[in-house]
């Protein structure tokens, strides 16, 4: 499979649930991909005028396919990218629960052993107010598909299960 025909099923995976936006240039990085989904839960008592409590969730995607090898320049430009804008990315109000800022990095060069721990150490945790406006997590997600390859972090294995899944089906 090359990554034209993953790209493809990748948006069809997705394209139920998120609003997708292809070639967008996001603050300072390009990404061929960005989706967002937004989620509100609320509980009534009787009718909806009497709501007793409400929550939203987002879920925001960004996917760059890269020229060359994954380097550890740009999984630092990424961090970077999230400490300097995740305030402008997830919009706060008293019902935001959580978010999650999902990168997936497609490339035909298969990355090394320290290239590989470094994806699986990726961390980003943000908490808003303590932790009573919600908080942000940050899953990362590499792919080579003409070797079959999926490397995710720890946050991100639900991704990677949905990518694998597909990478399997050609």
């Amino acid at each position: 499979m090359n990554s034209n025909e993953f790209l493809h099923e990748f948006v069809k995976k997705i394209e139920g649930n998120f609003d997708i936006e292809y070639n967008k240039k996001v603050f300072d990085m390009d990404f061929d991909i960005t989706a967002i989904f937004n989620q509100r839960s609320a509980k009534y008592m009787f009718l909806k005028k009497a709501e007793v409590y409400s929550f939203k969730n987002h879920e925001y995607i960004f996917y760059k396919e890269l020229n060359g090898k994954l380097t550890n320049d740009y999984l630092n430009d990424i961090k970077e990218f999230l400490k300097k804008n995740v305030d402008k990315i997830v919009h706060i109000d008293e019902e935001h629960m959580s978010s999650a800022i999902t990168f997936v990095i497609c490339s035909s060069y298969t990355p090394d052993k320290d290239m590989i721990k470094l994806i699986k150490r990726f961390r980003f945790y943000r908490s808003f107010s303590f932790g009573f406006k919600g908080w942000v997590n940050g899953k990362i997600a590499f792919v080579n598909t003409a070797d079959r390859i999926v490397v995710t972090n720890r946050l991100g294995r639900d991704v990677g299960k949905i990518i694998s899944k597909i990478i399997e089906i050609k």
